[in-house]
């Protein structure tokens, strides 16, 4: 496995090698001992304004409960922006509200041409998010701590989203693969 100087295990390349025009620090310290000639033609400052418009979204739980399934997973999955989305929950997994880095749920790295789809697609994410919309728990009573904006069941949450225009719109839109940047 890649350990990187950022971190992340690495999930970042893709999105950093777009953004600069095919090179990271990783593969720049490769090339300075390897290969000099393509280290040399580095350019000495990243270009402005950026090749890509890309983020990685650290995702959050407002709820807690068992997982029983990751249906708001596939729906980023189709994002036009989408390029990788890690995770350590899936079915069974127990999760609980997000309150740091460490107690996030996993991170999604989103990469566009076009800036406003990817604030479009950052959105969506946050939506699914609010609306307890990234998981089906197996208790029908899973509900956000006290204090959080919506105590209804994730099954109820569910109805929502379909109800909420944004999400709808998103959800009834065919999505292509996004174009490989790297």
């Amino acid at each position: 496995m890649l350990r990187s100087a950022h971190g992340g295990d690495g999930n970042w390349q893709p999105l950093c090698k777009a953004l600069c025009g095919g090179y990271n620090q990783v593969t720049a310290t490769v090339d300075c001992y390897l290969h000099e000639e393509r280290f040399h033609s580095l350019p000495d400052k990243p270009p402005s304004p950026f090749k890509a418009s890309g983020q990685e979204v650290d995702l959050v739980s407002f709820a807690r409960g068992v997982v029983r399934a990751t249906p708001g997973f596939s729906r980023i999955r189709q994002l036009p922006s989408f390029v990788l989305l890690e995770s350590h929950v899936g079915p069974g997994s127990t999760v609980s509200k997000t309150v740091d880095l460490v107690t996030d749920i996993g991170s999604v790295i989103l990469m566009h041409p076009d800036n406003r789809v990817l604030e479009e697609d950052v959105r969506f994410i946050r939506d699914l998010e609010e609306a307890d919309a990234l998981f089906e728990y197996e208790d029908p009573k899973a509900k956000r701590p006290k204090g959080s904006t919506a105590e209804a069941a994730t099954s109820t949450i569910l109805l929502d989203v379909r109800d909420s225009p944004r999400l709808q719109r998103k959800l009834s839109t065919p999505a292509d693969p996004p174009e490989m940047y790297w």
